[in-house]
This record gives structure tokens, sequence and C-alpha cells, in this order.
């Protein structure tokens, strides 16, 4: 996925453009950090201080995530970032005023995702689940700013699409494929 190259790219230029195999890892570490911060921060707002510290407590001690995808160069851990912060920003999209302005970061947050990995496809589909099952929520799809998050969002991912498009739909048929597994 394209993120894995910008959060190395990033490790880079945090460095000086010294390369090692630290150096490499540094911006999947400091995505492993920012993910920690949002995961504390989104459960806060809705359970509390002690529950934001827990949830971040555990999200950091999972074996897979504590020890691989926030230290390796592997799609999971830009994936976590994005998704967090795709969440945090819907949050802070659904408590404000009718601007645009937060339902554009959400857009931005999820492009970031849909740039890590593909599953990142599924969360304007809980989006719009919480949307028209919560009453006080529903208002928003009679509103420009679900829409324009989704629009984004597909911007921000039109470069896949448009290598997609150029090389025979490959990773598409790839990643599909192993989707569908068995029952192809």
């Amino acid at each position: 996925p394209p993120m894995l190259a910008v959060v190395e790219a990033a490790g880079l230029a945090l460095a000086g453009g010294r390369a090692s195999p630290f150096v490499l890892r540094l911006g999947f570490i400091a995505l492993a950090a920012g993910s920690t911060w949002l995961m504390a921060r989104l459960t806060a707002r809705f359970f509390g201080q002690w529950a934001g510290f827990l949830a971040a407590f555990a999200l950091s001690v999972t074996g897979y995530y504590g020890i691989a995808a926030a230290v390796f160069a592997l799609p999971d851990g830009p994936l976590v970032f994005f998704t967090l912060l795709t969440l945090d920003r819907l949050a802070a999209a659904i408590e404000s005023p009718r601007g645009l302005r937060p339902w554009a970061w959400v857009g931005l947050a999820w492009g970031g995702a849909l740039l890590s990995k593909y599953h990142a496809v599924f969360l304007p589909a809980g989006a719009i689940l919480y949307l028209a099952t919560e009453p006080s929520a529903r208002h928003w799809l009679r509103r420009p700013g679900p829409y324009l998050a989704v629009g984004i969002g597909l911007a921000t991912f039109s470069p896949v699409v448009w290598w997609n498009a150029n090389h025979g739909w490959a990773s598409f048929a790839f990643q599909g494929g192993r989707a569908l597994g068995s029952f192809r």
C-alpha cells in the first residue's frame, strides 16, 4: 500500500535522510504512539478518562499491535492510526454545528486509512449504519457533510484506482483473490 512508502519516507525525513532499519521504522513507531493517544482520546470522549487509559493500555499490550504493527513496516500500523483518526474526527463532526470543515477532516483521515489497507472501505458502511440507526444523528444523512467526507476520501484514494486501472487492476485482483479464497 502507498501509505507504507509515505510512512517510511517520513521516518527518513525525521532522521535527516540517514537510512537505517530503525529510521525506516521510525514513522511506524510514531504512528503507534499516535494510535495509543487517539485510542485514549476517543474512548475517554464516550466513557471517561479511566476507560480511555485502559483502552490505550489494552491496545499497547496486545501482541500483534504492541509488538509487530507498531514496530515493523506493516500496513496495519497506519491502518489502525488512520481508522482511529477517522473515528475521532467523525465523533467531532457529529458533535459540531453545521460546518463542513470537520467532515473534510473525516474524509482525509478515511483516505489515509484507504491508502493503508483496503479494509478501510468498510468504515463508511459502519458510519452510515450508525447515522441511520441513531435517532439523534439521523439528520446528518440529509446534510452534505457525510457525502463530502466520502468524496474527499475517495479523491484521496484515487491515485490507487488510477494505478490499478493502468496495471490491469493488479492489486485489486490480488487482494480480491485473497479475500475470496476458496470461494472462487
